[in-house]
């Protein structure tokens, strides 16, 4: 599996992390766009989204 890396944005207490997978099983080719959202309350994870 590989992952690249689009963009990390991160804005007062919220950060959004924007990658592609890619994988080759069996001579199938996979790949997936994934992004997560992640709201941070004094310096704790508050909500995490996929």
């Amino acid at each position: 599996m590989r992952i690249k890396l689009k963009s990390v944005l991160i804005e007062g207490d919220r950060a959004t992390i924007e990658w592609i997978w890619y994988s080759e099983t069996q001579g199938k080719h996979k790949e997936a766009n994934n992004r997560i959202i992640i709201d941070f309350h004094d310096g704790l994870i508050t909500c995490w989204q996929e």
